[in-house]
């Protein structure tokens, strides 16, 4: 053994691992391919943009079409409470014929409402007449 052979550092050889040709993964480079990417950004933006305003229309429609629907229902729940009431059927006094269309008039009393409801009765003001105000100190 020479000295020399122990100054310098020894090379480890090792072996080399195949290479699987078969499952390798190939990147090639497309040119066109980055450059639309690249330049895009705007276009995808547009499209993401266009899409939600399509969204917010159908959305839109769809309300408008619910609150329409509602006001349908309400209207019909007003024409449906034009029913005679019980409490006053049997006060219609005079009925017309005009051909067209009858009218029936009646006169109502707050007091013969009253009266079969258990109410108070109408609101009126007390007049108080001269002679009791004189005598009320």
């Amino acid at each position: 053994m020479d000295l020399e052979d122990f100054d310098q550092p020894k090379k480890i050889i090792r072996a080399k691992k195949a290479i699987n040709k078969k499952t390798k993964v190939h990147i090639v480079f497309d040119e066109k391919a980055r450059r639309d990417y690249l330049t895009g950004f705007s276009k995808r933006k547009q499209a993401r943009k266009k899409k939600a305003e399509e969204e917010f229309k159908v959305l839109l429609k769809e309300e408008k079409k619910r609150i329409k629907q509602e006001a349908r229902e309400s209207y019909m729940k007003l024409t449906k409470s034009f029913e005679p009431v019980p409490e006053v059927e049997h006060l219609q006094t005079e009925e017309y014929d005009l051909g067209t269309h009858s009218v029936c008039i009646t006169e109502l009393s707050t007091d013969e409402i009253a009266k079969h409801n258990n109410w108070i009765g109408a609101n009126r003001p007390v007049t108080i007449k001269e002679e009791e105000k004189k005598k009320c100190p």
